[in-house]
């Protein structure tokens, strides 16, 4: 098997030359004999052989088989990090069923997912979380269904993994993370992650974690989403909770973050956050939010702003008002506003400045 001609080319290589894939499948189990219990191509993904992935990925049923624990050829891969038999396997799938109902979609990835953005290996993290494919799984699929990676973090209560990830993500901001992405339940009921954190895990760890790193990654991280049925906010949902505790850490991490919190937003009923409070008959929660409320009043200043140009919310502190007091990004001021005769123009009303 091992023996070269002249030219220093094994069969296996000539096999492959002339496309012979059928051939090279066979050499291929010859070569790379698989231990008991393991079958050939997923044997070949653990330990990263390319030309023995390629050679075997040929054959459909072996990219989409499942071996005695329920794994995937490309799963092995995800799990030993190796990029490009991901990339491959993940395009044979797609070849095999456009529609994309066999791709990798099962939540068993986004396990692997965690548990190495959890890791310590940083070389490994960087690695996989680079791969172009891994960011589908970032965010969420409306189509698909699933929770993202970092949704999936939160509800794990896995606080290394959610540091990790909104810190690489934090460094790369062409990564389309979504921080608003619903966390999705067995019911397909969609429950916003501030929400989910404040009232379901009632975890301040986590919520710290999650709203720090999610100050430096999102452009426009929304704490005000309110909730379907009830149209309650996360923090009108813990005020009706009287978890006092929970309230107080997420008014002093809105107001050390500058995250804005709106005091106007009312339920389905027409009740505000002090309409709440007092509802509630908790003189310690009233106290605290009338006491908060003028620290509160002053977040508005962060308040996100639509771009009239790109139609993107971005922060507040991004907002270029010009003399004519149109405001816009200063990504748009400065791609779009054309200097004229040694001023700039205004992109939406031509005033020059």
């Amino acid at each position: 098997m091992n023996i070269v001609n002249r030219k220093r080319k094994k069969a296996v290589d000539i096999a492959r030359l002339e496309n012979h894939w059928d051939v090279v499948a066979l050499l291929s189990i010859r070569m790379y004999p698989c231990p008991d219990g393991w079958l050939p191509l997923h044997y070949a993904a653990a330990k990263g052989n390319l030309v023995a992935v390629q050679a075997l990925a040929v054959i459909d049923d072996y990219v989409t088989e499942q071996d005695a624990h329920g794994k995937t050829a490309v799963e092995y891969a995800y799990e030993k990090v190796h990029i490009e038999i991901i990339q491959y396997l993940e395009l044979r799938m797609r070849q095999i069923d456009p529609t994309g109902h066999s791709a990798v979609t099962t939540d068993t990835l986004t396990d692997v997912v965690m548990r190495i953005v959890a890791e310590d290996d940083k070389e490994k993290r960087k690695k996989l979380l680079e791969h172009a494919e891994m960011y589908r799984i970032l965010w969420n699929n409306e189509h698909e269904q699933r929770n993202t990676t970092l949704v999936s973090c939160l509800a794990s209560e896995n606080v290394e993994c959610v540091r990790n990830l909104l810190a690489f993500v934090a460094r790369r901001p062409h990564i389309p993370l979504d921080p608003n992405a619903s966390f999705i339940d067995t019911s397909n009921v969609r429950i916003h992650p501030l929400d989910y954190i404040m009232n379901h895990l009632r975890n301040t760890r986590l919520l710290t974690v999650f709203l720090k790193g999610i100050g430096k990654v999102a452009n426009c991280f929304d704490a005000n989403v309110r909730d379907e049925i009830t149209g309650e906010t996360a923090l009108m949902s813990a005020i009706t909770d009287n978890n006092l505790d929970m309230v107080k850490h997420f008014v002093q991490l809105a107001i050390q973050s500058h995250l804005f919190v709106d005091l106007e937003v009312l339920d389905h009923s027409g009740n505000d956050i002090f309409m709440l409070a007092n509802a509630m008959q908790n003189p310690e929660m009233i106290t605290y939010l009338t006491d908060q409320r003028s620290d509160l009043k002053s977040l508005e200043r962060y308040k996100p702003f639509e771009c009239f140009i790109c139609y993107f919310e971005k922060k507040k502190s991004d907002e270029v008002v010009l003399p004519c007091r149109h405001g816009l990004c200063r990504d748009c001021e400065s791609r779009m506003a054309v200097k004229s005769h040694g001023r700039k123009e205004c992109p939406m009303c031509r005033g020059r400045y």
